[in-house]
C-alpha cells in the first residue's frame, strides 16, 4: 500500500511539473503587442482626398481589418478636420503593420502638406520601425526618411507617408505605442 502511495504520488507531481511548464510556455507564446492613436486631418481651405490604411504586409494587399480604414473624398474648398484612429494588435502570427496615409491635391491651386506629431519608436532587438514619405510617383513613394514635415503638392499630386512596424522578438512584452500624426493642409500663396 505504501508503493502505491508512493508511485500515486509521484505520477501526480510529474503531471502537475509538466502542466504547469505547458502553461509558461502557452503564456510567453501569447505575447501580444499594441499601436493605438490618431492621425488627424486638417484641411484649410483646400480640396483633397485623404487616404489611410493598415496593411498585414509589404506588399499592401491584405488588410488589417480591425484596424480600419479612412477616406474622404472632398470637393470645393472646405475646412474642417477628421480623425483617424487605428488601432493593431500583434501577435506570434500578425508580426508586421504597414500604416500608409495619403493626401491627393484635388483642387485647382498648389497647396502644402504640413505633417506633425509623434511616430512610432523603435525598441532595440523587439521592435523595427521604418518611414517613407513624399509625392507618390509610378515606382513607390520618396526613399526612407527620419522625420517628417512640409511638401508642396500642385493640382492632381499624392503626398504618402507610409510606415512599416514589424515586431521581431514575440516573446517579450512591450508597452502599447501611440502613432499621433497631424496632416495639415493649406493653399500656397499665389
Amino acid at each position: 500500500m505504501k508503493r502505491k502511495f508512493k508511485l500515486f504520488a509521484t505520477v501526480a507531481s510529474l503531471c502537475l511539473s509538466v502542466a504547469l511548464m505547458a502553461f509558461g510556455v502557452y503564456a510567453a507564446s501569447t505575447v501580444t503587442y499594441t499601436v493605438s492613436g490618431s492621425v488627424t486631418f486638417n484641411d484649410v481651405q483646400v480640396a483633397t482626398k485623404w487616404e489611410a490604411h493598415v496593411y498585414k504586409e509589404a506588399a499592401k494587399t491584405n488588410e488589417w481589418g480591425a484596424a480600419g480604414s479612412y477616406e474622404t473624398t472632398a470637393t470645393g474648398e472646405p475646412t474642417g478636420s477628421n480623425t483617424w484612429s487605428p488601432a493593431v494588435v500583434f501577435t506570434t502570427t500578425d508580426k508586421v503593420a504597414v500604416f500608409e496615409i495619403k493626401c491627393t491635391n484635388n483642387g485647382t491651386g498648389a497647396i502644402d502638406i504640413d505633417v506633425t506629431g509623434a511616430g512610432i519608436a523603435a525598441v532595440a532587438g523587439q521592435l523595427t520601425v521604418t518611414m517613407k514619405h513624399g509625392v507618390e510617383t509610378a515606382s513607390d513613394a520618396a526613399s526612407e526618411v527620419s522625420a517628417l514635415g512640409k511638401e508642396g503638392l500642385t493640382t492632381g499630386q499624392t503626398y504618402v507617408v507610409e510606415i512599416t512596424v514589424t515586431l521581431t522578438d514575440v516573446l517579450k512584452a512591450l508597452p502599447t505605442t501611440a502613432l499621433d500624426l497631424v496632416f495639415t493642409a493649406t493653399p500656397i500663396a499665389a
